[in-house]
């Protein structure tokens, strides 16, 4: 019995190398526009011809992607997609791939042409935390009153999750969604290992029920540059036996600019008020300018307590009670007609 393989080996040309400066993991939002250059390196070629040179946005999800726009060109803007789902539910774990490549002139003596390629992947700034990469001792539960219907449980001191490829730049800070029925604990964010350098940390105190879910924002601090993975430590050295449960993790929001080109208009959010005791009533309101050419077609309002308005409203204003004590992030994103958008976020306390 035989078996054979083959392989073409081209000599007299080198496949080119192609590099772009969308990070790998860097973070962004439907709808962002995101700059980019593709630089090409080739041994046998003085000058790169730039309409050769494709990048192609794809829309992930899970581990298949589905392809979006072409563009030509060393640079120019991507348009990310305005509708985040197109045909996905909610909660689905999506994001964006870009892709570029070069394919050079064929070589005398004809050697054949070689392509060279590059990708990158994009990860969207509002992820479900049951969309990690890996992870140790952690289970997904079904649950109602979830944001997308499921989160992480049966966390016990030193378990933790993974979310990778990330890139931190423009990245300042970490919001997270957690509930607490149990012993309470804290959430380290640390890159590169579970011992890695600490980013971040949030204490998280008895939110008075499993089902009563508190938004904290976390600054991060010490950020590696380049890509690398973010670890989610859940650590509580009281914890006696693995119960109970230290608390549970809903969601993550990754707060800033990310890869994206910020639109020019101007958003701040105001609350009145911003902390009191339980239960406390406040009213939210926006304060917003669209760039020039362009007008406002949507206010987003996120309350941090799992409770949104989203799209379709055009509510500069609005009114939210929070009844129980906790510390909440409020969010504000518009809308602009080119499907960009911006967000500002206001802490709200209640004692």
């Amino acid at each position: 019995m035989t078996a054979t393989a083959v392989t073409e080996v081209v000599v007299g040309n080198t496949r080119p190398t192609v590099t772009i400066t969308v990070p790998d993991g860097g973070f962004f939002d439907f709808g962002d526009k995101i700059p980019y250059t593709v630089t090409v390196t080739d041994p046998e070629e003085t000058t790169i011809d730039c309409s050769k040179v494709t990048v192609q946005t794809q829309l992930g999800h899970d581990s298949h992607a589905h392809p979006l726009d072409v563009y030509t060109g060393c640079s120019g803007l991507l348009a990310t997609e305005a509708d985040a789902g197109d045909g996905h539910g909610p909660g689905q774990n999506i994001y964006t791939v870009v892709t570029a490549q070069y394919t050079d002139g064929s070589a005398a003596g004809g050697v054949p042409a070689l392509t060279g390629s590059t990708r990158a992947q994009l990860q969207p700034k509002s992820k479900e935390a049951e969309h990690f990469t890996t992870q140790s001792g952690i289970i997904v539960n079904d649950r109602a009153t979830a944001r997308a219907g499921k989160r992480l449980g049966e966390v016990d001191h030193n378990d933790w999750v993974a979310y990778g490829p990330v890139e931190l730049r423009n990245v300042g800070s970490v919001t997270l969604g957690v509930t607490n029925g149990g012993l309470g604990g804290t959430i380290e964010l640390r890159t590169g290992s579970p011992t890695g350098t600490l980013v971040g940390a949030a204490t998280i105190g008895s939110t008075g029920g499993w089902d009563n879910p508190v938004s904290p924002t976390v600054t991060l601090t010490n950020k590696p540059a380049g890509t690398t993975t973010l670890y989610a430590k859940f650590v509580n050295a009281a914890q006696v036996g693995g119960t109970p449960d230290l608390l549970s993790l809903d969601w993550l929001r990754f707060n800033g600019a990310g890869v994206k080109q910020e639109p020019r208009g101007t958003l701040s959010l105001a609350a009145n008020a911003a902390s009191g005791t339980a239960p406390l009533t406040t009213t939210l309101t926006a304060t917003a300018t669209a760039p020039s050419g362009q007008s406002i077609t949507d206010y987003a309002w996120d309350f941090g307590d799992n409770s949104a308005i989203t799209h379709g409203a055009m509510l500069r204003s609005i009114a939210h009670s929070y009844p129980r004590k906790g510390t909440f992030t409020a969010r504000v994103t518009t809308t602009y007609t080119s499907g960009e958008t911006r967000s500002a976020n206001l802490t709200i306390t209640v004692n």
